[in-house]
């Protein structure tokens, strides 16, 4: 069959997608950064859309999943759901919960000590941290930041990743013109989504449905090719939409530059994956790859090195000096940013994500299947 899935020990590794990984973090610390960075204002119309850089989180995470998964689904039985949903939870639990609980002992100490807290009452209630610790905080209608806020991504891929095991039978099924179909009704969905100006609920888990869902076919598209086949092309393509993706802040309303690059994701996750190792060095360059590596740590204890930056040294105190003390703060806060980010990759991450899975295997010994994505 033309659209056969490839087994499992012949899929290559994708390394350019641990980059991709890495450089959206990136700019999503830049984003929440921007405004205390004097030097980042030259770059601001590409900084003020760093909240783009999740949507490119799904569609990755989407197709990471499905790449490695998906043959563990033609049906759905309790053991390989919970083994999948076990390995899913170790490796983005522990380090929501660590910056969960280390976000409540900062908060207890200012408050100890005297320090304002803005939004106390809305963005630090009970009813919001139990939700947190339950990993369902976005899983309300009418949903507001709270907490160690970049974890309203992590919830609503949660939810995602509950719902893969069915997404992965109605994929493995679909022919390729169904799964061009089903790709076109997902590119839809996010531009419906993505351009809808009034609220919405649950708005946190329909944004993540449709560009989760757009990753999976494109793993399924993939794994129903010939090893290598579409490198060339897929390379172009996905350094072409990169650049779409710098240019478009700059020089095209923010409807259409949000149009722009959500489709220009689709673009490069497919032809980074198209690609495999014959894409540009650039994206297997050694320092981006390990920044991909940290990249959920990175992601997740920023907003807490935020918090303390602005109040050990308040950028705005610094404004009118010269650029080589903007720049030791600059070097002040990234420093703060990549111990926080290291100590919570080796500490915590790391060890949890093996610890994980060889409780999954242990537990679910019967069910084999692909390394964890």
């Amino acid at each position: 069959m033309n659209n056969a899935i490839r087994p499992t020990g012949v899929r290559p590794d994708i390394e350019s997608l641990t980059s991709l990984r890495g450089l959206a973090a990136g700019w999503v610390v830049l984003y929440h950064f921007g405004d205390d960075l004097a030097f980042t204002r030259a770059a601001s119309p590409l900084l003020r859309m760093g909240n783009m850089a999740v949507p490119c989180f799904f569609v990755l995470s989407g197709f990471v999943l499905s790449y490695n998964y998906l043959n563990q689904f033609p049906s759905i039985t309790w053991r390989s759901y919970l083994k999948f949903l076990s390995l899913r939870f170790a490796r983005v639990y522990p380090v929501h919960l660590f910056t969960l609980l280390v976000l409540l002992a900062m908060l207890a100490v200012a408050l100890h000590t005297g320090m304002s807290v803005q939004h106390l009452e809305d963005g630090y209630g009970v009813h919001d941290f139990v939700l947190n610790l339950f990993l369902v905080h976005t899983w309300v209608p009418y949903f507001r930041l709270n907490w160690n806020y970049p974890s309203w991504s992590i919830s609503s891929e949660w939810f995602a990743y509950i719902l893969f095991p069915l997404m992965a039978i109605g994929l493995n099924r679909l022919g390729r013109r169904w799964l061009a179909v089903a790709l076109g009704l997902g590119w839809g969905g996010m531009m419906a989504v993505y351009q809808t100006s009034f609220p919405l609920p649950f708005r946190e888990l329909l944004v993540v449905l449709p560009t989760f869902f757009i990753g999976c076919i494109l793993g399924r598209w993939l794994l129903s090719r010939p090893v290598g086949g579409g490198a060339i092309p897929g390379g172009l393509a996905a350094d072409a939409a990169v650049i779409a993706v710098l240019v478009a802040p700059s020089v095209l309303p923010v409807e259409w530059a949000v149009a722009t690059m959500l489709t220009a994701f689709v673009v490069i996750v497919g032809g980074l994956a198209a690609a495999g190792g014959r894409c540009s060095r650039l994206w297997r360059w050694g320092p981006v790859l390990y920044l991909g590596e940290v990249s959920y740590s990175l992601y997740m204890t920023h907003a807490l090195a935020h918090r303390v930056c602005i109040k050990v040294l308040p950028a705005e105190r610094y404004a009118g000096s010269g650029l080589a003390a903007q720049l030791l703060v600059a070097a002040g806060y990234f420093g703060l940013v990549a111990a926080a980010t290291l100590s919570t990759y080796y500490l915590v991450e790391k060890p949890f994500r093996r610890w994980g899975r060889r409780l999954a295997d242990r537990t679910f010994s019967r069910v084999s299947g692909p390394r964890p994505g």
